[in-house]
């Protein structure tokens, strides 16, 4: 891979990962700011929003980079990579919906899980609004930096 692609991929994952801390943390705050605190589970619950969040945004922002790229290699703006410069994306399905499905069940089954998991442990019963804003766009933010140079590196798949 040039050092040229690497810097790209480097630059498009920190861009993500301000971009998703900004909107869903400012959407979540304005979203419920007026609450007095947010529990796990129930009406407004944080854990069924997070693993909507880790679905739908890995599914979204996966489509997005492996669509983009794959037409910047059709237009030769970036190389097709082989296999052994795919890392792990190289194990996902060659059509962009499906690799996106992938996608989203990491978010879905993995991510969110995770981050559950661990306030879990941690014994965190409620979050102030301002909390969970907080701790949901650094999630969120991290999520999308580690997805987009998969989803980069499998949008530019040589073709078989």
């Amino acid at each position: 891979m040039s050092s040229s692609l690497a810097a790209h991929i480097r630059r498009e994952s920190l861009s993500n990962l301000v971009i998703n801390l900004l909107i869903n943390g400012g959407l979540a705050y304005w979203l419920l700011h007026e609450h007095p605190a947010i529990f796990a589970w129930g009406e407004n619950g944080y854990g069924p929003d997070l693993l909507l969040t880790g679905f739908l945004l890995s599914f979204i922002i996966s489509a997005i980079f492996i669509w983009m790229h794959r037409a910047k290699r059709a237009k030769g703006v970036w190389p097709g990579l082989n296999s052994d410069e795919q890392g792990w994306a190289r194990h996902l399905p060659t059509n962009t919906w499906l690799a996106a499905v992938c996608f989203g069940v990491i978010g879905l089954t993995v991510a969110a899980p995770v981050l559950l998991a661990v306030l879990w442990l941690a014994q965190i019963q409620s979050l102030t609004p301002l909390q969970y804003a907080l701790l949901k766009g650094i999630w969120a933010g991290v999520l999308a930096a580690l997805l987009v140079p998969a989803a980069i590196r499998l949008g530019l798949r040589q073709s078989s």
